[in-house]
């Protein structure tokens, strides 16, 4: 199978969840200071964000491919030749196994 997907390290997050949430508990620290760094968490969240095509066989292993600074078309172009050459594969496949 072939997919698109995103991955990002969620840590940043969660340290930006529990930040808010433990800013509520320690009133000496400034409520600007926490913001800040809440939104800088979140920032480092975004920028960790990375779109992947992700290929994996049938029991097999998976290769993951950085596309990022790829063009969704081209993405949609190269999943596209992926499933034609596969299509051919299996139906390739198909003609020798009746013989």
């Amino acid at each position: 199978s072939i997919e698109v997907s995103y991955k990002s390290s969620i840590i940043f997050l969660i340290l930006a969840g529990v930040l808010l949430l433990g800013g509520q508990y320690f009133p000496d620290i400034p409520d600007n200071g926490i913001i800040i760094a809440t939104l800088i968490l979140i920032a480092l969240w975004w920028l960790t964000k990375k779109r992947l095509i992700i290929i994996s066989s049938n029991g097999g292993g998976k290769a993951l491919i950085p596309v990022s600074f790829v063009s969704k078309k081209e993405v949609k172009e190269f999943i596209l030749q992926v499933s034609k050459t596969k299509s051919e594969r299996i139906s390739m496949l198909g003609i020798f196994s009746k013989n």
